[in-house]
């Protein structure tokens, strides 16, 4: 078993959690914020006082990818092999497919130079005022501002 922690200016920690020692150390910026994909290969990490997010491996700490927001992300969630990124000054929600090529999508694999390049915005929506039911299959996190997040 293990854990994943960010701490200051340190980069990110993986432990093992039996013997209470660190795995790796992955050198990045300071992170405000960690995310770990469903297969738990995958550490997404927000750089703190930046629009900027990283993809890395956990393995072997190799950095996947790295993006940049056009607006500060007030609200982030996983949702399954999903990122979702609540953009407040614009306001929109970009929605990013974390796929990571299978054996059977060879061609395609062959073809990046990682799994996660040219991360792909799967949707993007604008102006999104109503508020969400669970019809919609969305709860009701309410922010200080008032917006919602899936």
């Amino acid at each position: 078993m293990i854990a994943i922690t960010g701490t200051g200016g340190q980069g990110i920690k993986i432990w093992s959690i039996e013997s209470r020692q660190v795995l790796r150390t992955i050198n990045c910026p300071v992170v405000s914020e960690l995310y770990v994909s469903p297969d738990g290969e995958v550490i997404m990490s927000r750089s703190q006082g930046a629009n900027s997010f990283d993809a890395w491996e956990r393995k072997t700490g190799k950095n996947l990818a790295s993006f940049m927001t056009d607006g500060y992300p007030n609200h982030v969630k996983t949702i399954g092999d999903r990122l979702a990124l609540g953009l407040g000054e614009n306001p929109n929600l970009m929605i990013l497919h974390l796929h990571r090529p299978s054996q059977k999508d060879k061609v395609q694999e062959d073809a990046l130079k990682s799994p996660y390049d040219g991360l792909t915005i799967e949707a993007s929506i604008g102006e999104f005022h109503e508020k969400p039911t669970v019809e919609d299959g969305m709860d009701t996190d309410k922010d200080d501002d008032d917006s919602y997040i899936a």
